[in-house]
This record gives C-alpha cells, structure tokens and sequence, in this order.
C-alpha cells in the first residue's frame, strides 16, 4: 500500500517528537523521501508542507529541510503578569498599548462586582518573549482604587500595579486563573505572529486582596511559547493515638 502525504508526515513528525531527529537534524530531500517510503513527488512536497507549516521544521533556501529548535517555554503560572507588573526579566519586554478609562465588558463586571454604566480603568499591553511576540493582556481594575493613581499612568512606578494597589489599601494575597486552550481569531494570529492553526492560551484571571476581587485579567498566550505547570500537595492523615 502506497503511504501517503499524511502519512509521510505522521512518520516525520513521530521521528522527531521521539528525537529520532534532533534540531538542525537534515531531513531527507523530496528526491530521497520518494526513494526511501515509495511515495510521489506530490505526497512528499505536501508532507514537508505540513512539518513545515506545523513548525517542526524550518526550510533553508538551496539546504534543504532541517528540523526546528522548539522555543524556549516560560512558565504561565509564574510569569504571565510579572513582566508588566514589575518589568525585571530583560528577556521579557512589555509594551503598553493603552490606558483607558472603560466601561466594563460583562466579565469584567462579574468579576469585580461592578455595574454596566459604571467605568474601570483598562490597561492593554504585549509582551515580547526574546524578541518575539508572546501574550497580549488585558486588565480592568475599579475606579476607587485606580482613579487618581499612577494605575492611569502608561508607566506606573516602582513595584508596579500591585503596590499602587496596596496605597489604597488593597494588598494582593491571591489569584485564581482559567485556562483554556483554542485556535487564535486572524487578528490575534496577526498581532501574536503566529499561524492559525497554532494554539493559543487564553487566561482568565482573578487578583484577590481578602475577599474582594481587585484586578480581572485575560490573556492570549502564544502556546509555543508557554507551558503550565501545576503543584499539587497531598496533606497526610493525623496519625490515631
């Protein structure tokens, strides 16, 4: 049975998520993937243009075709927000795009328990990962405590949103994030950079100082770039005297 392009694919991109094939590794020329498995030059281009497109490998231009080193991953959970809240990490750059006082989308106003008609502030920004680009956020805060503070501010002082926060008497102690994974709309493959059939990380999260909300976020992840990691601690049963 003839394989094919699909299947040329499969047994290429099985090859090297097994490390088979490493980064810089040459992968065979059409000429060759023809000889080896049996195929047509048709089912072979369209098998390298599915790698290719699925970014497992680069093509260099009278070289052939390599595999592709896989991006530096950083840590959601960690650091989604810190590069904007606190600007420390010189591999991560963000850029803030707009601040704004807003009326607040539904979630927004779920989250932080406020009314349609009554405006918060909206701070959006991007983030560069290493040059590239890596999230894009968004994040709303109520207007007793973002009004007439540095939180307006495209540059908002030193110790970042969370300590102008703390000024007013709201010192953050936790967050709870929703993540879920999707394929990006056009515009955000756009701003991100990235193909259309790239996953995407969109998060939601909720900063909580006590029991009120004090910040709603959402962001758009761009997944090559990011991974999740969870830490779960099993509490151990007191011992029967």
């Amino acid at each position: 049975m003839t394989m094919t392009a699909d299947g040329l694919a499969a047994l290429y991109r099985e090859r090297i998520h097994a490390e088979q094939l490493k980064p810089g590794d040459r992968l065979p020329s059409l000429a060759e993937l023809q000889q080896l498995h049996g195929v047509g030059a048709g089912a072979a281009g369209r098998a390298i243009g599915k790698l290719r497109s699925e970014g497992l490998i680069e093509s260099q231009h009278g070289r052939g075709n390599f595999v592709k080193a896989p991006p530096p991953k950083v840590n959601v959970t960690d650091n989604w927000a810190d590069a904007v809240q606190r600007g420390t990490d010189p591999d991560r750059i963000a850029t803030v795009l707009r601040v704004a006082k807003v009326l607040p989308p539904p979630p927004v106003q779920e989250i932080l328990g406020v009314a349609a008609d009554e405006q918060v502030v909206e701070r959006h920004a991007r983030v560069d990962f290493r040059g590239a680009p890596g999230h894009l956020e968004w994040t709303y805060y109520p207007a007793d405590l973002a009004f007439g503070t540095d939180i307006l501010l495209h540059d908002v002082g030193e110790g970042g949103v969370y300590e102008r926060l703390a000024e007013r008497g709201a010192r953050v102690d936790r967050f709870v994030e929703e993540i879920v994974a999707r394929l990006p709309s056009p515009a955000e493959a756009e701003l991100l950079a990235v193909r259309q059939e790239v996953p995407v990380l969109e998060v939601t999260r909720t900063t909580w100082a006590g029991r009120r909300a004090v910040e709603a976020g959402r962001a758009i992840l761009n997944a090559e770039l990011y991974q999740v990691t969870h830490e779960t601690v099993l509490r151990k049963k007191a011992a029967k005297g």
